[in-house]
């Protein structure tokens, strides 16, 4: 029986930066693009977190991560 290895990555990503991507870039290679999943919330807090989970997600996709791959949590 062979054993499936889930990433999850999460994080603020406000917004998700190269840096971000390299990481799950990485991620995919190792443990295949099907198998990563990058996780963030909804919260909005003035300042500090102005994105909201859709627009982070429209961002993350422009990345290049498929939006079934971007879960909010």
């Amino acid at each position: 029986m062979s054993q499936r290895t889930i990433v999850i990555y999460p994080g603020r990503f406000q917004p998700m930066g190269k840096h971000h991507y390299e990481t799950y870039k990485w991620a995919c290679r190792k443990y295949g693009k099907e198998n990563v999943y990058i996780t963030t919330s909804g919260k909005i807090q003035e300042g500090r977190s102005p994105l909201s989970f859709e627009d982070k997600s429209n961002i993350i996709n422009l990345h290049g991560v498929p939006y079934s791959n971007i879960i909010q949590a």
